[in-house]
């Protein structure tokens, strides 16, 4: 009640506004949204004093994307994403948990992630569902060491197995992973662009083969390969039930899309259950179809405090 009463008296605020998605643009100016939100606070609390400053006591954000507006609070003023138990920096730690968020990862499941990296992706899984089994491949055995490391440090070194060796290439039993996480390359720090014309519809043709039916993926791609994405998955439509795609800023700079895809087959188990959990509006991909990655950071600081 006492903070209440503070909260009510004289608080300095602001308020901004982030967008996200090709078709905001021309909805309303970022800062007529500010300004009609500033009015509305102050109208309703005549003591506030609008401060447009960073060190302001309230800072409101409204989130525009092409299918949502979000409003926050932003309630924590420390550093958000100490990443401590990485030895190893790779993807960012919120971005990963969101890629294992999306999966809806279940207790008996077995998940891959054929490009592991530094294993920042599988780290957060495991961190999220520990009784599920995990597996890392990466052709690059520097990569593999440091994702050993970022598994060590992260106490989940008995919950995955990593293997040196190119998933793309590798002879695999057929049918044995109920879940892909990957943060494919993006042609700029490994790989290439061009390069990606062959490997990513090899990579696509892996989890086809290791992926039950009935089972799904998620991956991570940046703008640049979005058209290759997209070409490649209805090359192979008859394989996968594209969900969705939702788009997301790394750094607040970098336009990505992740995927999220359903494995096909007349075979699959429970397969009106399994399209249900994995589409579902309360399952875990919704948790980044704001596309910004400002909008699920606080989810990941309580499922990781």
């Amino acid at each position: 009640n006492e903070g209440a009463e503070e909260l009510s008296s004289a608080v300095t605020y602001n308020v901004r506004c982030q967008r996200s998605g090709k078709n905001t643009s021309g909805l309303v100016r970022s800062l007529d949204i500010e300004r009609h939100v500033g009015v509305l606070l102050a109208d309703c609390n005549p003591t506030w004093t609008l401060d447009l400053s960073s060190q302001a006591q309230l800072q409101v954000v409204v989130f525009v994307t092409d299918h949502h507006w979000v409003g926050g609070l932003t309630v924590l003023r420390q550093a958000q994403t100490d990443r401590g138990y990485l030895a190893h920096t790779g993807l960012h730690p919120t971005v990963a948990w969101a890629l294992a968020r999306a999966g809806s990862i279940q207790p008996s499941d077995v998940v891959l992630d054929p490009m592991v990296g530094k294993a920042v992706v599988l780290v957060e899984a495991a961190l999220l569902c520990p009784s599920a089994t995990y597996v890392g491949m990466d052709v690059d055995i520097e990569q593999i060491e440091a994702a050993k490391q970022n598994v060590e440090r992260a106490n989940v070194l008995p919950l995955v197995s990593l293997v040196v060796g190119d998933s793309t290439s590798a002879i695999l039993r057929p049918a044995w992973v109920d879940l892909v996480l990957c943060d494919l390359p993006f042609g700029k720090m490994h790989g290439t662009l061009e390069g990606n014309v062959e490997l990513y519809p090899r990579l696509l043709g892996t989890c086809t083969k290791v992926v039950r039916p009935g089972g799904r993926a998620v991956l991570l791609t940046s703008d640049s390969n979005l058209e290759l994405m997209q070409q490649i998955l209805e090359t192979e439509k008859e394989n996968w039930n594209v969900i969705g795609s939702h788009p997301i800023k790394l750094g607040c700079k970098m336009p990505t899309h992740i995927f999220f895809i359903y494995k096909r087959g007349l075979l699959a188990k429970n397969e009106a259950e399994d399209m249900k959990r994995f589409s579902a509006p309360d399952s875990g991909w919704k948790v980044i179809s704001s596309g910004r990655r400002e909008n699920f950071r606080h989810k990941w600081i309580k499922e990781r405090s």
